[in-house]
């Protein structure tokens, strides 16, 4: 038996996805051993799961706009890993999808 796992996954945008993704991780129990995992499964995760102490870090202490200005950079890290530019138009990479039915 696999699972199904979603393809179009999306990074945190903005401070309230990132509430959403901290709450799933807080409350959830999520270690940070388990978090690495994302990484696999979904490479443009990786900077933000390698920056995830910092980023809770900022949450937790409320620097609401200093969190919104690193989410952006991460954002942008983000996107150079999932997507390539083709003259003005940006494509997704080919990442293998291991999408069981």
């Amino acid at each position: 038996m696999g699972v199904k796992r979603k393809k179009n996954l999306n990074i945190p945008k903005d401070n309230s996805d990132f509430r959403r993704c901290y709450d799933m991780v807080e409350y959830g129990h999520v270690t940070l051993g388990e978090l690495q995992a994302v990484k696999e499964q979904y490479p443009w995760f990786v900077p933000f799961v390698d920056n995830w102490k910092e980023l809770s870090l900022l949450f937790e202490e409320e620097l609401d706009k200093r969190l919104y200005m690193r989410i952006r950079q991460l954002c942008e890290e983000s996107d150079a890993l999932r997507y390539e530019k083709k003259g003005e138009l940006y494509y997704e990479r080919n990442f293998w999808y291991n999408i069981t039915q």
